[in-house]
């Protein structure tokens, strides 16, 4: 799996997590802490956000770091 096919998958999985708390992109980036803008990106995928990240927009969705980025073939 390339770099680009993992990041398209864990914004995927970001995109999961905030339509289950039934949030706008702009009400996850707020309470995230993220500017809009940067949240749309990490979850197109366009985006290689770090750790702190990553760790900052799991536990705002209510979900754990490995629920993200636990990518298995053929998810």
């Amino acid at each position: 799996m390339s770099p680009e096919t993992f990041r398209r998958r864990v914004g995927a999985r970001i995109q999961r997590a905030r339509w289950r708390l039934e949030w706008t992109q702009a009400d996850a980036a707020h309470r995230v802490g993220l500017t809009f803008r940067y949240f749309a990106e990490v979850e197109r995928g366009k985006r290689n956000p770090t750790l702190d990240v990553l760790f900052s927009i799991a536990r705002g969705l209510k979900v754990r770091v490995a629920d993200l980025v636990d990518i298995e073939p053929g998810t």
